[in-house]
């Protein structure tokens, strides 16, 4: 293919990545009201002005928007995280105040894109995939930029393997607030409450309390 054939195939091929950016957009737009079980493809390319075909020719199927969806949600975060950390305003808190801002944004990623997040759970719990390309390394990025905002009290954290705590602390983080957003329950331990500030102080101080007793919480929440 000579460079003029190139040049002609360009604009088709913008305007390829321009609906399939569309088709991602108006998904998008559509989970913030509705479940992603509900939605059809034929609403989604209805909605998106384009066809089934279109639509097709771009997506094997609906499940195939899980993914690159997932992705922008991460990146989102990420730029979230990056902007705090940037702040003035971070390296003065405290070891609870930062776990208390993870945690509650946490609760407000979960919330936020609550049918986006939920139905990926889903899709991979019942079908046993794993997240790869671009999600795997967005989860990956965001999990190292987390455990960053806590390196700095490692003399509050009261563990031998003070890196592994960290990841528990965050897993618990992660973990409760996921079940409790998405699922709406995550066991009948009396300490669970309602309401998302409820939440953002009973969850970031069992992940406090993890970190700095001299006896972990860990054991516990793994049954150990």
């Amino acid at each position: 293919m000579n460079s003029d054939e190139l040049r002609a195939l360009e604009p088709q091929q913008e305007r390829s990545r321009a609906t399939r950016r569309r088709i991602l957009a108006t998904t998008n737009h559509l989970l913030r009201t509705r479940s992603f079980a509900s939605l059809s493809v034929q609403e989604i390319a209805a909605a998106s002005g384009g066809s089934i075909g279109a639509f097709y020719g771009r997506f094997r199927g609906k499940d195939d928007l899980l993914e690159p969806l997932h992705d922008r949600h991460y990146r989102g975060m990420l730029r979230v995280l990056r902007r705090a950390m940037a702040s003035p305003d971070w390296k003065s808190m405290s070891l609870e105040a930062r776990l208390e801002w993870i945690t509650r944004m946490a609760v407000w990623a979960f919330r936020s894109r609550r049918w986006l997040i939920r139905a990926l759970a889903v899709f991979v719990r019942q079908d046993d995939k794993k997240p790869t390309g671009p999600q795997f390394a967005r989860r990956s990025e965001f999990s190292r930029n987390a455990r960053l905002l806590l390196a700095d009290f490692g003399d509050e954290i009261a563990h031998v393997d003070r890196e592994g705590a960290i990841d528990f602390a965050l897993f618990l983080i992660s973990t409760l607030c996921r079940e409790r957003v998405l699922f709406g329950e995550l066991s009948e331990r009396e300490w669970v409450v309602e309401g998302d500030d409820a939440i953002v102080t009973e969850v970031a101080r069992a992940a406090y309390t993890h970190l700095t007793a001299e006896s972990s919480a860990r054991g516990m929440w793994l049954g150990a």
